[in-house]
């Protein structure tokens, strides 16, 4: 039944996402029905915690199904190394129309009808990019059309997940409306279902749960036994049997653990510790530059130079700045602590700058 409601000629582009948006779209884009999303990212982006650009496929499907509550495990992720490219295979698909999500004025509104909501009944692919950036130059060339949400707020600032919440559902709302016409072509062919019935959902796998209310109830219904001679155990704890409650607690939570995970992960032992190791050594050197980042902010208020610019990068002046400050501090500790110290420990006498004459 969900595939046979997924929508056919909509596909979702994402240019040099995060990680934390780019879940967030594809959770909102297969929640709403749409089957693929596509991501670009350049060849000479590094493994971040911002993008998942230079991230092998593996990891990246891992990354990505965590961070969206497994939605992704429903969608087809499709990564590119060039917008381009990205435009390319789109159009080999039967995308016709490429939708540039702008903020900029002289878009088409996206809550326009008639002539100006004719992009909204092809088969289209709606690009958005980074919160800092925007699409790119070349994306915005390769567009067909550009559409903008309109904003009437004193901020004038959207978050992009929520932004490609908002277009999907009018593309979607207004798609609807010609279904109602007789437009028959909104869903996919049988075809099409099947294919991607055999990709997302192999016979020789199990199905993950991804509900885990339901998947409880699920196990507790396969396994009445463990769960009545569970509880009780519980019961009976407070006379004298509480630590082989707690071992087999623990073996009882490895077990449904492993049950309802489905199938086996493909990633060795040795794979997943240098990731795991990699992840860390990342995620810590992100904190500290984002404790620079904030502590340069406070200069930058105080002192009227910008430091960090708009999309977080921490400016070359800063740099300067940050040395500057660290030669004033040398400079104040002689000063202040050595040099005194230094005419105490000799009386007095010494050179002009309090050290002991040799």
């Amino acid at each position: 039944d969900a595939l046979k409601k997924r929508h056919a000629g909509v596909a979702v582009v994402v240019e040099n996402g995060r990680k934390g948006n780019v879940a967030s779209i594809a959770r909102t884009a297969e929640c709403l029905g749409i089957s693929s999303i596509h991501l670009v990212y350049r060849p000479d982006q590094v493994v971040s915690t911002r993008g998942f650009g230079g991230m092998v496929e593996e990891v990246r499907s891992r990354w990505l199904s965590k961070l969206s509550k497994s939605a992704t495990d429903w969608l087809e992720v499709r990564q590119h190394r060039s917008i381009a490219a990205c435009a390319q295979a789109l159009r080999e698909d039967g995308y016709d129309a490429l939708v540039a999500t702008v903020p900029a004025d002289g878009a088409v509104p996206l809550y326009s009808d008639g002539d100006d909501a004719a992009w909204a009944h092809r088969n289209v692919a709606l690009l958005f990019g980074s919160e800092a950036a925007g699409l790119s130059d070349e994306a915005l060339s390769l567009a067909d059309v550009k559409v903008t949400v309109p904003q009437t707020g004193m901020t004038q600032s959207l978050n992009v997940a929520a932004c490609a919440a908002i277009v999907l559902s009018e593309v979607l709302r207004k798609r609807a409306g010609r279904e109602g016409d007789g437009d028959e072509s909104a869903g996919l062919s049988e075809g099409e279902q099947r294919r991607l019935e055999a990709k997302l959902m192999p016979s020789e796998a199990a199905l993950r749960m991804h509900n885990k209310a339901t998947a409880k109830a699920a196990l507790r219904r396969r396994q009445p036994a463990m769960h009545a001679a569970r509880a009780g155990r519980v019961q009976c704890c407070s006379s004298g049997g509480a630590e082989e409650e707690r071992a087999q607690r623990r073996q009882d939570d490895a077990s449904r653990r492993a049950e309802m995970e489905g199938t086996p992960s493909s990633i060795s032992d040795e794979d997943m510790r240098t990731l795991r190791e990699y992840i860390g050594v990342v995620t810590e050197k992100e904190e500290k530059l984002a404790e620079m980042r904030e502590m340069l902010r406070v200069w930058q208020a105080n002192i009227g130079v910008q430091l960090v610019s708009p999309d977080d990068k921490i400016l070359p002046a800063a740099w300067a700045f940050v040395a500057l400050n660290a030669l004033l501090a040398v400079y104040l500790a002689k000063s202040l602590l050595l040099d005194p110290f230094a005419r105490m420990l000799t009386g007095g006498s010494g050179n002009s700058n309090g050290w002991p004459m040799v």
